[in-house]
């Protein structure tokens, strides 16, 4: 099961990476010095409880979450920064799109942007990015 958990999380850091002239972005569990002068992004894997997809041998359990990507933009500077940063994003994840990685394909059912955290030296813009994919048990 865990190995389903590694795709997925392979997958959303290979398309956060992908996202043409994006910020630097630190994975889940990898260490990183923001540069001060340098916006960047973080990602974290958020799994929702997984649930029967079908019934019998053999059957498919469904699984699902949310994927977050943290855009951190200097405090002070214009929230417009944030504002595209943060569009980039939601518009690589639309609606039903399929993201793989290994042997699994991960269905994206909607990315929203939630309130930014302001902080004394960044303002984190939370994009929470759901989805989820079927998996042999």
């Amino acid at each position: 099961m865990t190995t389903i958990y590694k795709d997925i999380q392979d997958a959303f850091e290979a398309e956060v990476n992908a996202i043409a002239s994006f910020v630097d972005f630190a994975g889940e569990n990898t260490r990183y010095r923001p540069d001060l002068a340098v916006n960047w992004s973080r990602g974290t894997l958020l799994k929702g409880e997984p649930t029967e997809g079908s019934i019998g041998a053999g059957t498919q359990d469904r699984y699902a979450g949310i994927y977050q990507v943290d855009v951190f933009t200097l405090s002070g500077s214009t929230n417009t920064n944030a504002m595209l940063l943060t569009d980039k994003v939601i518009s690589a994840f639309t609606k039903g799109k399929i993201i793989s990685s290994g042997t699994t394909n991960i269905t994206i059912e909607r990315a929203w942007a939630e309130t930014s955290i302001p902080g004394d030296t960044w303002v984190q813009s939370p994009i929470l990015i759901r989805w989820f994919t079927f998996a042999t048990v």
